[in-house]
Parts: structure tokens; C-alpha cells; sequence
């Protein structure tokens, strides 16, 4: 079975290691896999990705900064290289790579799964919203109705979907967590992080990570972080995660210019991680905090999870994502609603009880360990498989 994964960029970000950790875990499982992404042409020989997966790189050209991934160069490669595959795999909406993706899929009567990656949450349709219905209603919408099967990986994710009237064959499967990264965590030594980042030395991490966009909420964070800050003098707040397009990062420092330069200090950015200083925020954190107004299935809170970091969830009344109500019944992090003051209750809480905190968190890594690559790849092979199988090819 030979798979070829598309998504729009090389990036630092949930979609890109999804994927690649996706694609990992299905080649051991004897799928073949290739990936093809986009990358902006001075960042082309920068961003390379570390994984085993054969992947194919192409520069983006105007207009990417309208049409995110646009590059007439993979186009090509499409239509020279898609009859060789099986199955294609779309990751992500909003974009010409999936777009050009999927019509080329089409065109060669190749099947394709769209995997959307919570793209079509409420709270990610509430950025872009007149550019994001445009484009849903005049090309996405066809793409999607068109899919041999839409990947959904929660049920809310799917309920929010067939509200937007999507129409085609589906399946739920979640996002998975390599279990070595408790041991690569543990063994990870934070000293020379923590030199980089000297206001970090000596104190009891709060830790974020992922984008700073408006459905992630770092603003919500930070705001919540002025009355814990006055509590507790040694805690600090570490941001960590590439800006996104929505001018988030400008609130944020907006909001921080109104505190006093003490507080300031205690919120420390450092943009995207990955390789050791990845590893060394986890290591040197006491605490993770994902205080999201929306999520497909967070990675990052997958990781925490299986790095015994206690975690504190924020969710609407509205979302029956699986791992929140796995979270609450098995005592393994604090999950609060959409609420003033409820997500600052909930990290006092935690710094004020070691105890429970470290007992929370040792349940979390358990619940996590459930949703291992391995287990998810066999799943998802078994789709592609069935999803090919019931493929009708075109009549000569």
C-alpha cells in the first residue's frame, strides 16, 4: 500500500507533526509512505524535517500570501507522480496544497482522505470568518463533499462539521503520543536552557505550548497570570510557540504593557522549539496549561501528559472531546470551563498541592499511554485499506 500525505508547510506546529509521527509509525506497519509539503524559499534548505519519511519540499510563490502554500512546482510533481500511490492523504483546509491535492486526485481518479485537524471548530471559523465562508462555501466545501473518507479526530470535531452541512463517508480517530519522549524528557538536563533564559533559573514553571492564536487563548493566560503572579513571587509564566497571523502576540504584549514591569518580566517568549530546548521546557516545567477556546486533539497536551506534567484544561460547556471527559473520570488534570477566575483557581490549586499535582499527573501519563503511534497507525492502515478497497476505478 503506498500513501502519499500532503499538508501545507513546513512548520513548528500540531499539523506538521501529526504527520510526521503518523507517517513514521505506518511505515514500521509496512505502508509506504511520502510526504509532500511547501516551505518558503529562504527557509528551503533550513527546514528540513528529522523524520524517515521520504519528503518532497517545494518553494511557495506569489500569490502564498494569499493562497497559504501555493507553489506551481508541486502541482507538477502531482501530476507526474500521483498514479504511483494508492491513497492520497490530505491534512489541514485553507490552503492551495490540498486544494491542488485533491482536484489532481480527481482528476487521475486517485481516493483521498481529508483530514481536518479541528479546522472547522467553532473557534477556529472565528478568524478569517468572511474570507474562511468564502472560500468554505466556493471551493472547500466541494473538496470535502468529494473526500473518499473526512478524518475527524474527535466526535465534536465531526458534530461542528456536519453542521457546516459536510456530506461524505467518515471515521474518528485521535491523535497519538510516542511513549519514549518520557524517557528522552527525563534524561534531558534544562541547565543550559535555563541559561538562555536566565529569568527562568531557579523558578516554578508555568508552561504553554503552542501557537499564539486566538483559539490556543494565550491572552486568556496571560491575563489570569497577573493574580497568580501576585500569589506566588517564584512563578513564572513561559510562553512557548510561533506567532501566528492574527496579530495574537500584539494583544498579548498590549495587555502586558498595562502591568507592572515585575510581571513583564515573568512572562518569557521564546518563539517556536523544537530538538533539545523542546525537550528542556517540559523537563524544567511544573506545570502545563492549555487554556484553549476550541482543539481537534492537542499534541501538546498528549506530551505533557506523558511526561508527568500536571495539566489544566479549559473547555467549553459544549465539547465532548474524548480526552476531557478521560481526564476528569480518571483524576488525571483539572479541566474548567470557559469561565473568569476558573483557570486561575486551577493552577493555584496545583501550586498550592504538590501532592495531588504529582498524583494527578502520574494518572495522566497513564490515560496518555492509551494513545500511542503505533496503535493509531494500526487503525489508520486499516482504513486506507478499506477505503481503497471500496475505491470504484473509473471506466476506460
Amino acid at each position: 500500500m503506498k500513501v502519499l500525505h500532503i499538508f501545507k508547510a513546513m512548520e513548528i506546529g500540531g499539523v506538521p507533526m501529526a504527520v510526521w509521527q503518523l507517517t513514521s509509525s505506518l511505515s514500521r506497519n509496512k505502508v509506504y509512505c511520502e510526504i509532500v509539503t511547501t516551505c518558503e524559499l529562504k527557509f528551503l534548505n533550513s527546514n528540513k524535517p528529522s523524520c524517515n519519511v521520504k519528503t518532497h519540499v517545494f518553494s511557495t510563490q506569489f500569490p502564498a500570501c494569499w493562497w497559504p502554500g501555493y507553489s506551481s512546482t508541486l502541482s507538477r510533481f502531482l501530476k507526474a507522480n500521483i498514479q504511483h500511490f494508492d491513497l492520497i492523504h490530505i491534512h489541514g483546509l485553507w490552503n492551495y496544497t490540498g486544494y491542488t491535492a485533491a482536484c489532481t486526485a480527481q482528476q487521475y481518479n486517485i481516493p483521498y482522505i481529508l483530514s481536518l485537524h479541528g479546522a472547522l471548530l467553532k473557534p477556529a471559523l472565528q478568524r478569517y470568518t468572511l474570507r474562511k465562508y468564502i472560500y468554505l462555501m466556493t471551493i472547500q466545501k466541494p473538496i470535502l463533499c468529494s473526500a473518499s473518507a473526512i478524518h475527524y479526530l474527535t466526535n465534536q470535531e465531526k458534530i461542528e462539521a456536519i453542521a457546516q452541512k459536510i456530506e461524505a463517508p467518515s471515521f474518528i480517530l485521535p491523535n497519538g503520543v510516542n511513549p519514549n519522549i518520557y524517557n528522552m524528557i527525563s534524561n534531558t538536563d534544562p541547565v543550559d536552557f535555563l541559561s538562555q533564559n536566565p529569568s527562568l533559573t531557579g523558578k516554578r514553571i508555568i508552561l504553554f505550548m503552542g501557537r499564539l492564536v486566538f483559539e490556543k487563548s494565550p491572552d486568556i493566560l496571560v491575563g489570569d497570570f497577573l493574580t497568580i503572579a501576585q500569589r506566588f513571587p517564584n512563578v513564572v509564566l513561559l510562553m512557548a510557540g510561533p506567532h501566528g497571523r492574527d496579530k495574537m502576540r500584539i494583544k498579548i504584549e498590549t495587555m502586558l504593557r498595562k502591568m507592572s514591569s515585575d510581571i513583564q518580566e515573568r512572562v518569557i517568549f521564546t518563539g517556536p522549539l523544537s530538538g533539545y530546548e523542546w525537550r528542556a521546557a517540559y523537563a524544567s516545567a511544573e506545570i502545563f496549561v492549555l487554556p484553549s477556546r476550541g482543539e481537534g486533539f492537542c499534541l501538546a497536551l498528549l506530551e505533557a501528559m506523558t511526561v508527568e506534567l500536571p495539566v489544566v484544561v479549559s473547555a467549553r460547556d459544549d465539547d465532548s472531546n474524548e480526552i476531557y471527559s478521560l481526564i476528569k473520570n480518571e483524576n488525571a488534570g483539572i479541566i474548567v470551563p470557559q469561565k473568569k477566575e476558573a483557570l486561575t483557581e486551577a493552577i493555584i490549586y496545583l501550586l498550592s498541592n504538590k501532592q495531588r499535582a504529582k498524583q494527578m499527573a502520574q494518572n495522566g501519563r497513564r490515560l496518555a499511554l492509551n494513545y500511542n503511534w503505533s496503535s493509531i497507525a494500526d487503525s489508520m492502515a486499516a482504513h486506507y485499506s478499506e477505503i481503497i478497497a471500496r475505491h470504484v476505478p473509473r471506466q476506460a
